[in-house]
């Protein structure tokens, strides 16, 4: 997939050659953006002597990740050190001099697991250990806020981790979002396309304020669909939206296999070019995709993209949907088709992260799993001698088993 770097009033983007579903968008799809005065600010703030590490944190949405990785490879382009990145779980005892690494994925790749923090505390441990011992080795911290604030004052004692902080809420100025917006509209060349009815109140006051602002409109860029549209017009919830569209795929023509990859992918959690498709998992949810046939369809560029931190190690295999929050959507899709099968099925990471019992209080991505199917998930834990890992997970504490 070929994209060019662009600049646009005020945001850093990425200009995709492949125009969009059913023609509509004949310009832009976003990709990633970052705000160009956020990505400068980390990168003069990581240039302080004094300075070993920055903290990016943000709203779901708000561009965390992308802001992050741009502070990353533009430090490192300017020093000409080393860049890398790592999942919080995957961080080295040690790094080579003149390096500057990105660590993200706190407590859970799409949510609070709930079961992380004395792993989290572990890491903070080793990364203070890194910058004490390997001079010339700088780091990026990416967090999402809610976690970041809920788990404050445990991290308290790390404080010289997190001492440099950079907050993405509120720093996208309502004008730069509503031209980005704009630029959206123009880009669709189809006259009675519903986005023109789209405004954006509708984004900015919807039900959806969990959701960053450039999230929902690079949702709405992407998956430029006329009946995906229509549906946010009337429910103003990208969620609920989001879902429905993956809802519809399995019926809609020619798209079956598109949905079944979908569902796979999300059940594994990602997916590998270089790896057998798991038949145990094929058979349980009588899919019929064939592995070959993955690089062929055109239609699955537009919900998968390669994991950013294989790309840098040169593993071109590994796919996984374009941004957590679109496997948030699936995996909704999934657990209200089959919620009994998706929690034997599912990912483990997946249903600790998004699922807590019914009765008990839930955010905005999470579902609510009934007594049955939270006893089945305890019967799988057991299975996989995972017990001890997840004990404290309110989805095992619910059936009071010791």
């Amino acid at each position: 997939m070929v994209t060019k770097l662009r600049q646009f009033f005020g945001f850093v983007y990425h200009k995709n050659e492949k125009t969009a579903q059913e023609g509509l968008l004949t310009d832009v799809k976003v990709v990633g953006v970052a705000r160009k005065k956020t990505v400068s600010k980390g990168v003069h703030l990581l240039l302080k002597e004094n300075v070993h590490s920055i903290c990016i944190i943000g709203q779901y949405g708000n561009s965390v990740f992308s802001t992050s990785s741009f502070i990353l490879k533009k430090f490192a382009n300017w020093k000409n050190w080393k860049a890398q990145q790592f999942l919080f779980t995957d961080v080295p005892d040690c790094v080579e001099e003149k390096t500057v690494m990105k660590v993200y994925g706190w407590f859970g790749t799409w949510n609070d697991d709930l079961c992380s923090l004395d792993t989290v505390k572990m890491v903070c441990q080793k990364l203070e250990n890194v910058l004490d011992d390997v001079s010339d080795v700088k780091l990026v911290i990416e967090m999402s806020s809610d976690k970041y604030h809920k788990y404050r004052m445990e991290l308290e004692p790390f404080r010289k981790l997190f001492m440099n902080e950079i907050s993405l809420d509120g720093c996208y100025a309502d004008e730069e979002n509503l031209q980005h917006f704009k630029k959206i509209q123009r880009s669709c060349k189809h006259k009675k396309c519903p986005c023109k009815r789209l405004t954006f109140d509708m984004l900015h006051h919807g039900n959806d304020r969990y959701v960053g602002m450039p999230l929902k409109i690079n949702i709405i860029a992407k998956h430029h669909d006329r009946t995906l549209i229509r549906n946010y017009i009337e429910n103003q919830d990208i969620l609920r939206v989001m879902t429905e569209h993956f809802t519809a795929l399995e019926t809609k023509e020619n798209m079956k296999e598109v949905y079944e990859w979908i569902s796979y992918i999300c059940l594994k959690g990602q997916f590998s070019t270089s790896e057998a498709l798991d038949q145990d998992l094929m058979a349980t949810w009588d899919f019929g995709i064939q592995k070959d046939d993955f690089v062929k369809n055109d239609n699955l560029k537009d919900f998968f993209q390669l994991k950013p931190s294989n790309m840098e190690t040169g593993d071109l295999s590994v796919y996984a949907f374009w941004h957590p929050f679109i496997y948030i959507c699936a995996f909704h899709s999934l657990f209200q088709k089959d919620e009994i099968r998706v929690v034997e099925s599912c990912n483990i990471d997946a249903i600790v992260e998004l699922v807590r019992p019914e009765g008990s209080n839930k955010s905005y991505i999470e579902v609510s799993a009934n007594a049955e199917c939270a006893n089945r998930f305890s019967e799988r834990l057991r299975r996989l001698n995972l017990v001890d890992k997840y004990n404290a997970h309110p989805l095992f504490q619910c059936n009071h088993i010791s």
